[in-house]
């Protein structure tokens, strides 16, 4: 099966906002009130966002709460300053009225603040990110939803479908995704009959999955190597053989 999904421009960036909390009590009582689906509107591209205070140290003189907010998001713009400051925009205004509220109890922002001034305060509080994960490598929003949507729409077919080989399998799956296709709107821009998307290379996660401890040698820092090597035995002979949740593999291929 392929979708109808050629290579795009589209790619994953992050960024972390940090702001120094002024009214602790009145911040949590405004995140008490923030929707929890805040970022779920597919214009804004987010695949993953938070927002997380980070308490004072009561040891320490005169230390003050944060507020953290972070989202790994989609977007069509090669550069990281020019993405994120797209994004903060976009945000801003479709998310102001709850995050507006949120970010006038911290240090800089006045009440109820316009979405270009919540944008601005944003960009100018921007921190260097120090970790970056993606779930779903080289996949737009939209296509993670398209093929979400088309893993249920077979999983309920091979519910009452009955047993047939492999190729009758195959073949009844594909007319019935066909069929599908046709009224379902979760399952727009599916080409059942279209070549497969050029990326994520299915070559590359294929030597990926091969991959035991090198990548994790490739990436270390020059002290983290003897701490890595010293558990290679340990590793290779009782994680792999040994640990249901550390093999997850053989499952995924599966």
């Amino acid at each position: 099966m392929s979708l109808d999904d050629r290579p795009s421009p589209v790619r994953q960036e992050t960024l972390t906002v940090l702001a120094r909390v002024a009214r602790e009590p009145a911040l949590r009582a405004a995140l008490a009130g923030v929707p929890a689906a805040v970022f779920a509107d597919a214009e804004l591209g987010v695949h993953f966002a938070r927002l997380a205070i980070l308490p004072r140290d009561e040891t320490c003189a005169g230390s003050q709460a944060w507020l953290a907010f972070e989202s790994n998001f989609d977007t069509p713009l090669a550069g990281e300053a020019e993405a994120r400051g797209a994004h903060l925009s976009v945000l801003a205004e479709r998310t102001h009225g709850a995050l507006g509220a949120l970010f006038a109890c911290c240090d800089g922002l006045e009440s109820a603040p316009s979405p270009g001034e919540l944008a601005a305060y944003w960009a100018r509080n921007l921190v260097p990110s120090t970790a970056s994960y993606q779930g779903h490598v080289e996949r737009p929003i939209a296509r993670i939803r398209l093929e979400s949507r088309l893993r249920e729409v077979i999983l309920t077919f091979l519910e009452t479908v009955g047993r047939a080989s492999p190729q009758e399998l195959f073949e009844r799956i594909r007319k019935h995704v066909r069929a599908c296709a046709v009224t379902d709107p979760a399952l727009a821009g599916l080409d059942i009959d279209g070549p497969p998307p050029a990326l994520p290379d299915p070559a590359v996660r294929s030597r990926h999955l091969r991959e035991n401890l090198w990548p994790w040698i490739e990436s270390a820092r020059p002290g983290d190597i003897l701490p890595i090597v010293a558990q290679a035995p340990r590793v290779l002979g009782e994680w792999e053989r040994h640990d249901v949740v550390y093999d997850v593999r053989g499952h995924q291929e599966q």
